[in-house]
């Protein structure tokens, strides 16, 4: 299963689990705009089994050469589909993969600023990672749910999405391992309420350590990272503004995104809207009173975003910015426009396949010049 060797002693670990389709990444991602650092171990996992990564030639070595698609990379699905029924094939497949996730793991969490830390991992409980955790939370859904879910947002057919359920362990065994159980019925307003509840219970045990307090300054311009009591006004501010980009999932995506704020003479004049995926910072948003191209904010915009991504380990950034944008600034600090085929990482190119409108284009920049899981 492989060995943790970092020190988390001054670290306060929340082990986030549940079965698929249940919301553990909505989960996570609340977690860290509350500030948090997250891990999503699964991601992990799939870079372990990307060209150039610690796993691609043992896999193959295990597996075969029919695990490989026409351009050489491993077909994930078709490797899934040997180990599923598989208890032999499934251990020789996380002898492979365990290794490099959890040694990045603890690198991860030895760098991380933050003093609580989520893992969040589909089998965390059959493994390692459940010991090094302080406490379990656990999101559940309705089997009615999950399968709505599978079929209308990951294009699953129903029996597929039935098979993949009812393979899995049960919900009721790993509620009875937890400390916080998440209902993921309702609305994204009512998991939040549960969220914090529980993460009110955290801040007893533990003084959280955020990144809130990044923040530069311009003549009477601030450029700051929000928190949790900015939300309000956020959305006030949001709602009574034309978006210069894509906010992503407008169903009680408040709660799940962060923010930076841009504020002149303490007023509130923009809001950026981004959040992480798989060590990649996604600026998704941009909500100003006046137009972009009518600021000179946007060099130390770009600094702030670097400084936030940074501080939470970020490879790269990518932006999502209509056509009409003025793109000077960003190319002068060395971003590229990119098509997100184009990304070195698959996983980033599906992301931004994801965002990418057909009305904006795409901004890059890698910070990180030796990526994690990728030699």
């Amino acid at each position: 299963m492989g060995e943790f060797v970092g020190n988390w002693k001054n670290k306060y670990v929340i082990g986030l689990t549940g079965n698929i389709a249940t919301g553990k990444s909505l989960v996570r991602n609340i977690l860290e705009n509350l500030g948090a650092f997250s891990i999503d171990t699964d991601s992990l996992g799939h870079r372990v089994l990307l060209k150039g990564g610690a796993g691609y030639h043992p896999a193959i070595q295990a597996f075969g050469d029919g695990i490989l698609r026409t351009d050489g990379s491993i077909d994930r699905s078709r490797l899934a589909s040997i180990v599923f029924n598989d208890s032999v094939a499934l251990s020789i497949l996380e002898s492979i993969v365990h290794p490099p996730v959890f040694q990045t793991v603890d690198l991860l969490i030895k760098r991380a600023v933050q003093t609580v830390l989520v893992l969040e991992s589909i089998i965390l409980l059959e493994t390692d990672l459940k010991d090094k955790c302080d406490e379990i939370w656990v999101v559940t859904s309705s089997r009615e749910v999950q399968l709505e879910r599978m079929v209308g947002q990951r294009g699953f057919s129903l029996s597929d999405a039935a098979m993949r359920i009812d393979t899995q362990s049960s919900q009721a065994e790993k509620v009875a391992q937890a400390d916080v159980v998440i209902q993921n019925d309702g609305s994204i307003q009512g998991i939040f309420k549960q969220i914090m509840k529980a993460w009110q219970n955290v801040n007893t045990r533990v003084e959280p350590e955020t990144i809130s307090s990044i923040r530069n300054q311009s003549g009477n311009l601030v450029i700051r990272l929000a928190d949790i009591s900015d939300f309000l006004q956020i959305q006030a501010f949001i709602n009574n503004q034309p978006v210069h980009g894509k906010p992503g999932n407008t169903n009680g995506w408040i709660h799940s995104q962060s923010y930076l704020l841009l504020e002149m003479d303490d007023r509130l004049i923009g809001v950026v809207t981004w959040h992480t995926h798989n060590l990649l910072a996604l600026v998704t948003g941009i909500f100003m009173e006046s137009a972009l191209t009518s600021l000179d904010s946007v060099p130390l915009l770009i600094r702030t975003m670097e400084q936030a991504a940074k501080k939470m380990q970020c490879e790269a950034i990518l932006y999502f910015l209509p056509s009409i944008t003025y793109k000077s600034p960003w190319l002068q600090a060395g971003y590229q426009i990119v098509q997100p085929l184009s990304l070195p990482i698959p996983p980033w190119s599906d992301i931004a396949i994801k965002l990418h409108g057909k009305d904006s284009f795409v901004l890059f920049r890698q910070l990180e010049e030796n990526l994690l899981l990728i030699t």
